[in-house]
């Protein structure tokens, strides 16, 4: 009987042990150990990250279905996502784009377990651009929608997130970016019913396209409307060209205020000049 106590008792300490190490094999790590987007350091150290009410999961009132909406928290940590959603007529990274940055599965600690933390995020993780474009589910054509929408984050400043959808020639068609900091449900809409690809993602310091946000961020809960097939063929990875990077953000914060009012001063003095030299004309 001693005997099988002590066996139970090892088997108990081995469990408890290995718990942690089993958990970060087979799914995500403990909290206090994922990495951040968020950029006030790690999850141990910053304050607590936002209700899921500020469009963090795929469930929150904020963050709509289009018709078809992806949570990469049902697959594994670390997987890459290229073809995976092919049925549902949209391919990831290198499935549609062999130029496009390599697309993963990854934790994100600044989001609320909903009820994991995994999320899409291009490598490098949090900075790379997240792409994807529709295709017909059964043959090699393009395909489009009139919606598309993500939860994007965490975005560290306003306007320092984006998504960005395009046409099947590469032309923008719409971009919408964070108001605020924290996470937001980005989408763009066409009544022409001609997105046909989509980037999603931050920009780092010393990129031109948009307010820098020095942690990056990463993207869930994927939605859009219905992909229609179109007649143009899409051909292989290899041969799809990536879309320019979206225009340049507002400014905001004190450097566009210190412009703006010095705009103002300048309009105002020349305003005056130019009633003077008129009266005196």
């Amino acid at each position: 009987m001693s005997g099988l106590r002590c066996l139970a008792f090892r088997a108990l300490a081995a469990v408890l042990i290995s718990g942690p190490w089993l958990a970060l094999a087979w799914g995500e790590p403990l909290s206090d150990s994922l990495p951040s987007s968020r950029g006030s350091g790690s999850v141990a150290e910053s304050a607590p990250a936002p209700p899921a009410t500020e469009a963090a999961c795929c469930g929150d009132p904020d963050v709509p279905s289009y018709g078809t909406k992806i949570d990469f928290g049902s697959l594994p940590s670390g997987q890459e996502v290229t073809t995976q959603f092919r049925s549902l007529g949209v391919l990831f990274g290198h499935g549609g784009s062999s130029s496009a940055a390599a697309t993963y599965v990854y934790p994100d600690g600044s989001r609320p377990p909903c009820p994991t933390r995994l999320v899409l995020s291009a490598a490098p993780h949090y900075s790379g651009w997240e792409f994807f474009l529709f295709v017909d589910p059964a043959q090699a054509k393009w395909a489009t929608v009139d919606k598309v929408g993500a939860s994007v984050g965490y975005c560290d400043a306003a306007h320092s997130c984006f998504l960005a959808a395009y046409d099947v020639d590469g032309n923008l068609i719409g971009i919408d970016r964070n108001p605020d900091p924290g996470f937001a449900f980005l989408s763009v809409q066409s009544s022409y019913h001609n997105i046909s690809c989509v980037l999603i993602g931050d920009c780092a310091a010393g990129q031109p396209t948009c307010t820098p946000d020095p942690s990056g961020s990463a993207t869930n809960c994927v939605t859009f409307s219905t992909p229609t097939s179109i007649a143009r063929s899409l051909p292989p990875p290899s041969s799809v060209p990536m879309p320019t990077a979206p225009l340049p953000a507002p400014m905001t914060g004190s450097t566009g205020q210190v412009l703006l009012a010095a705009i103002l001063i300048v309009s105002g003095i020349w305003g005056v000049a130019f009633a003077r030299r008129r009266a005196r004309a």
